[in-house]
């Protein structure tokens, strides 16, 4: 499995993670079998590496959440640069495998338009994108793997030489299950994470010189024409998002670059920001009140808390106010009622 490097940034991260919940470090080294000690090493980036997995582990058992690790790499890659979020394999295997994206019905177009053109059925192409038959077995003896040890569709680090330098590169074993690329292409699921979409495209245009028996062709030229296409359709991955917002001149050009998704996505914000900031005009100590109130639901658990403020009460809004504050009260009493019910309590501490 790819090894996360403990950077001092990362262990503080954690670290701050930990705290806003109020779990024990001796709990959190209780749970993935270690002593405490190892994990005050791990936060401090005393320990120079950690499984992939074994990092989702520990921030899914700190949030109580599963999607607890999603949602801490959301935060961290919005921070980072195009070349870390391309270069570091485990944010490689979050931005390209574990996020799921929203996938245009014109890139589906484009897709069965281009098997169409080859002539290739959907199980002929799913066979041959899973023989990865860019990774045989001189590849993986020369590197130092067995193709059994591999896990499927995870980034492994290899080294590689280019003229007299030595360069770090990554390699990915894929697999597609046939249900799930059926699925894609009837427009059944309307999410895909990265990869998927990017390896369909690959091995498309890697089949047109197959069709000819013609096996001169550039792996790297393939690659960047399906990354490409994918970017065409505006299916992008947090690496390839990142590099066009170091690239754009301006706001305008940046926003235009963006998916329908990510537009409407940028409108719900602004629309959000525009009515607190009605509100602040007009009383902004109580809207600073509540604003703290959210802020800290957000950072204890997003996820959470989005969806409790999504409650739709768009159809109480001509309520009279005396039903409306018996309704909070209802919440408060709710939330109350749970929290005295809750058996594991969590201790606070620093």
């Amino acid at each position: 499995m790819p090894k996360v490097v403990m950077t001092k940034e990362l262990g503080l991260k954690l670290k701050e993670l930990r705290l806003k919940y109020n779990v024990k470090s001796k709990d959190v080294a209780e749970y993935i079998g270690k002593t405490a000690a190892y994990y005050s090493k791990l936060e401090k980036a005393n320990i120079q590496t950690i499984e992939e997995s074994s990092l989702e582990k520990i921030v899914n058992f700190i949030t109580d959440s599963e999607t607890g690790y999603e949602d801490f790499m959301e935060k961290i890659s919005s921070e980072l640069s195009s070349e870390k979020l391309s270069t570091d394999l485990w944010l490689m295997n979050f931005d390209n495998v574990g996020r799921k994206l929203p996938v245009p019905e014109s890139l589906i177009e484009e897709i069965k338009e281009m098997m169409s053109d080859l002539n290739i059925s959907n199980k002929d192409l799913v066979d041959y994108i899973n023989t990865n038959e860019d990774l045989d077995e001189s590849f993986f003896s020369e590197h130092g793997y067995s193709r059994e040890s591999i896990d499927y569709n995870k980034w492994y680090p290899y080294r590689i030489k280019i003229g007299d330098e030595v360069k770090s590169s990554a390699f990915i074993l894929v697999n597609i299950k046939y249900k799930n690329f059926m699925n894609l292409i009837n427009q059944i699921d309307d999410t895909s994470n990265w990869l998927t979409l990017y390896t369909i495209l690959y091995h498309l245009l890697k089949y047109r010189f197959k069709l000819i028996n013609n096996v001169d062709y550039d792996k790297e030229s393939l690659k960047k024409e399906a990354n490409n296409i994918l970017n065409k359709h505006k299916f992008y991955s947090l690496a390839d998002k990142a590099n066009l917002s170091e690239q754009a001149k301006t706001q305008e050009e940046y926003t235009s670059l963006l998916s329908e998704f990510d537009k409407a996505n940028l409108q719900y914000i602004n629309k959000i920001l525009s009515a607190i900031s009605f509100l602040s005009d007009y009383d902004v100590k109580y809207t600073n009140e509540l604003l703290k109130v959210i802020a800290n639901n957000l950072d204890a658990n997003p996820s959470f808390a989005l969806r409790f403020m999504a409650t739709d009460i768009a159809t109480i809004s001509d309520f009279s106010t005396k039903a409306k504050q018996h309704y909070l009260n209802q919440v408060k009493e709710l939330t109350k009622a749970i929290k005295e019910d809750e058996s594991n309590q969590i201790e606070i501490f620093d």
